[in-house]
């Protein structure tokens, strides 16, 4: 290879490495867009966004929040150049930043429940990262059946189990009798399905509703279901049939009176 030509062939090489170099710089590295973090009520946790640039090349890092209702929206705080962070404090009140580029949510409640978004800005580029933040809320369960639930044997229940106003949302939701799982569990509305049921079936049954894996944020409730027994015989109203009859030789009137049990037929005969 000839001088001039390894000239260009290095040349290449580093216009190319400083090329990759400018494309990769400002990325935000973690955590990756459209992350979803639980926080508990009463805690204190950190959100930390990381990048690859150097941070005397960027013009201002600023974090945004937007409520989960729509009805707050704003800037949490700025650090322009490497300068010290510069608070917000008219939307949520429990917020540090610590540099590089971490937001400090403090004793958080569910007025923290939203969307937290950083934009970092080198030069004349801006690259952005949101969180979304859910507040861990109990859910409430509620039945469509009333209880107790009185069926007999033969009969079909059905029971809707909902778990209602959960976070994060939707809560699953898991039926049980004597301690023992029915069926899977499902994501809001779970269905208690018996069919054709027996003495057996009688019971209480357990439906618990959970949003987030403590206790603190699980609800259940129960229901009883009562089967009653079929008789195996079946007895019938007894029936009463009066037949008049006239008796022409002597001028008499008979009146037959036949009363049907279920033993059998008794007739008996009235003059009158």
């Amino acid at each position: 290879m000839t001088t001039f030509r390894m000239l260009v062939f290095v040349y290449g090489v580093l216009f190319s490495v400083h090329f990759i170099s400018n494309e990769c710089e400002g990325k935000i590295i973690s955590p990756p867009n459209r992350t979803v973090l639980i926080f508990l009520p009463g805690s204190s946790e950190n959100i930390t966004w990381t990048f690859d640039d150097d941070v005397t090349q960027v013009t201002s890092r600023t974090w945004y929040f937007t409520s989960s209702d729509g009805l707050r929206s704003g800037t949490l705080g700025v650090i322009a150049y490497d300068g010290e962070p510069n608070l917000t404090q008219n939307i949520l009140s429990g917020v540090n930043i610590i540099k590089p580029a971490t937001l400090v949510l403090n004793n958080v409640n569910h007025s923290y429940d939203g969307v937290y978004t950083f934009n970092l800005q080198p030069a004349d580029v801006t690259y952005s990262s949101e969180v979304t933040v859910y507040i861990a809320r109990k859910p409430t369960v509620t039945f469509s059946c009333s209880s107790p639930v009185r069926v007999t044997e033969g009969d079909d229940v059905t029971c809707v189990c909902t778990g209602e106003g959960g976070v994060p949302a939707p809560a699953n939701v898991t039926w049980y009798k004597d301690g023992v799982q029915i069926g899977e569990t499902k994501k809001e509305n779970n269905t208690l399905s018996l069919t054709d049921v027996s003495a057996s079936d009688s019971g209480t049954f357990k439906c618990v509703a959970q949003s987030y894996p403590t206790d603190p944020y699980k609800d259940e409730k129960s229901i009883q279901i009562m089967v009653n027994a079929v008789n195996s015989t079946t007895r019938q109203p007894s029936t009463v049939t009066t037949v008049t009859t006239t008796d022409a030789s002597r001028g008499t009137d008979w009146y037959i009176v036949m009363v049907s049990l279920v033993s059998g037929i008794l007739l008996a005969l009235s003059l009158v």
